[in-house]
């Protein structure tokens, strides 16, 4: 009877033991039957502690099976399991079920250095120092590199990137910051750059919102400026290249078109501040270039035509501001040059050779006011007066085919003059010995001519010239009617050209220069060495016309400066 009942409390324990040692087995399986892997082990687990207690006789067969306890056998058997049970599970809770716990459902604390941290596996942080004050990282590790949801930050303890990681790099969504706290990035990660959609801070401190590839703004996106829209449109290689819109800060579009490297780039459309265009056409590094048309910011049309680095250079039209014509013809960096057209309220003034930006060559002059027509040579943006001189004057007759108004009331002068123009021509008599000639030219100052000298230093004129005496004396009072100029021009001012000299008649008191006084130059004695500027003249006139207007171009650009370009003869100027 004792023995049937010691069988039954054996019995009754070995399916206790069973019942508990495989039952967090059965659970954890059922907890992880989605890892296939781990499921099928956990499986094999009741199977080999069911066949291993099996293999152990609970019903002694022999006298020799049973250990003797005093009142009571034990077997052999059951001494054994329980022995074997008593120091397997500590050892399988120590280094199986407490590291793996650990792993799935705590979080181990390392610091950076430590060797368990490139092979170590589960939930972890980790932190800057030995003290674990300062912490780095807090996530998950996989044989020591992040995996899946964690967090990284700054020593200071701020967040430095929130997110999804695979294999110790960003990748999937996550959000990256700088160490003052800004949001630098949100949006897609891969292999640790930014790929996909996303929100970026760029370094002046405005905003891209749109998609990135291999880290960089790579196709649809729009940049924010103080929060408003500033472009939109496609992006390579972090700059702005292909189709896009720029906006001014009110929300109005500022530029419609191309890009390339954050530039203006092809064919586009740039707008002033509230809608109205302001170019139109070729855009070349950011510059107007090519063909294209600029407008004023009212409205009309100011030029079409070909530009070069944001000027004017190539064949254009150029219009007022009332939409008029006011040239036809070729420009070089933003000037009248070479051939082309002139107009005064939409009727043709000049036609022939400009030099940056004035009148000069061969060309012919029609005045609608004046009735004046002349057709010859220009310089300095009006009749080359001093060429006149060379003239016979049956052909200076011939070069104003119009206009000119003729006055022989004098003994032996006779004059041509038009007063509407401003312009007299004294001509002296034929003689016994001479022929009829032009002797002076007389005009009043035009618009942006020199109107007002005070002192040699006022002197800024174009060409090459010296500056000649200056003193007070009396106008013929035949040129005053004439021109209906008034008697107050006493004070004169020279400059000598080569051929032929300038007389600037002012007024005494406020330096006006009332009338312009041409006359040709009387030859030099023997002898007389003349001056850097006269040589240099002399020199281009003796090299023929091409060489001429070359000097006369380079004296422009050293007008331009405030400098006389006879003082540097020395260097073949």
């Amino acid at each position: 009877m004792f023995l049937k009942l010691l069988i039954r409390n054996l019995q009754m324990l070995y399916r206790t033991l069973k019942s508990v040692l495989l039952r967090p087995f059965t659970i954890f399986r059922y907890k992880l039957s989605s890892l296939t892997n781990i499921s099928k082990l956990l499986n094999r687990i009741p199977k080999f502690f069911s066949s291993l207690l099996a293999k152990f006789k609970l019903k002694p067969e022999k006298r020799e099976d049973y250990v003797d306890a005093g009142q009571m056998y034990i077997a052999k058997s059951l001494l054994i399991i329980i022995l074997t049970l008593l120091i397997a599970i500590p050892l399988l809770v120590y280094f199986v079920a407490w590291p793996w716990v650990v792993s799935m459902f705590l979080t181990a604390k390392f610091y950076t250095g430590q060797p368990q941290i490139p092979k170590y596996t589960g939930k972890v942080a980790i932190f800057y120092e030995q003290k674990m004050e300062n912490l780095l990282f807090k996530g998950r590790l996989k044989d020591g590199k992040y995996i899946d949801l964690g967090q990284e930050y700054y020593k200071n303890g701020r967040p430095e990137y929130i997110g999804n990681y695979v294999n110790g790099q960003y990748e999937g969504s996550g959000t990256l910051y700088a160490e003052d706290g800004k949001q630098i990035y949100t949006g897609s990660f891969k292999a640790g750059l930014y790929e996909g959609a996303g929100d970026l801070l760029l370094n002046d401190g405005s905003t891209y919102k749109g998609e990135f590839a291999a880290g960089k703004m790579d196709g649809k996106g729009e940049i924010f400026q103080a929060g408003k829209l500033f472009y939109e449109g496609d992006m390579k290689d972090d700059q702005k290249s292909g189709n896009g819109k720029e906006y001014y800060s009110d929300g109005s579009v500022a530029y419609d078109g191309s890009f390339a490297q954050n530039v203006f780039e092809g064919n586009g459309t740039e707008y002033a501040q509230g809608g109205k265009i302001k170019y139109k056409g070729s855009f070349s590094a950011g510059l107007y270039s090519g063909q294209g048309k600029l407008f004023d910011k009212k409205g009309p049309l100011i030029y079409e035509g070909n530009f070069v680095e944001g000027l004017f250079s190539g064949n254009g039209r150029y219009y007022d501001s009332n939409g008029q014509l006011v040239y036809d013809g070729s420009f070089l960096n933003g000037l009248y040059d070479g051939k082309g057209k002139l107009y005064n309220q939409g009727s043709l003034y000049y036609d022939g050779s400009f030099l940056v930006g004035m009148m000069s060559g061969n060309g012919t002059l029609s005045e609608d006011t004046s009735g004046l027509n002349y057709t010859g040579a220009f310089e300095n943006n009006d009749i080359a007066f001093g060429k006149l001189f060379n003239l016979k004057v049956e052909e200076i007759y011939k070069a104003f085919t119009s206009g000119l108004t003729e006055d022989t009331s004098q003994t032996d002068y006779f004059y041509l003059y038009n007063k509407a123009s401003g312009l007299v021509l004294k001509l002296a008599y034929a003689n016994d010995k001479d022929p009829a000639k032009l002797s002076d030219v007389f005009t009043v100052p035009k618009i942006g001519s020199l109107t007002k000298i005070q002192s040699a230093e006022d002197f800024k004129l174009p060409g090459v010239y010296e500056v000649g005496p200056k003193g007070d004396g009396a106008i013929d009072g035949t040129i005053l009617q004439l021109l209906g100029a008034g008697a107050d021009a006493t004070k004169f001012y020279k400059a000598n050209y080569a051929g032929y000299g300038v007389t600037y008649w002012t007024n005494p008191t406020t330096g006006d220069v009332v009338m312009v006084e041409y006359y040709p130059s009387a030859p030099k004695p023997a002898g007389t060495q003349a001056g850097p500027a006269a040589q240099a003249t002399a020199q281009a006139l003796s090299t023929g016309p091409l060489d001429s207007a070359a000097l006369q171009k380079d004296a422009v650009y050293f007008q331009d400066l405030g400098l006389d370009m006879g003082d540097f003869a020395s260097l073949d100027y």
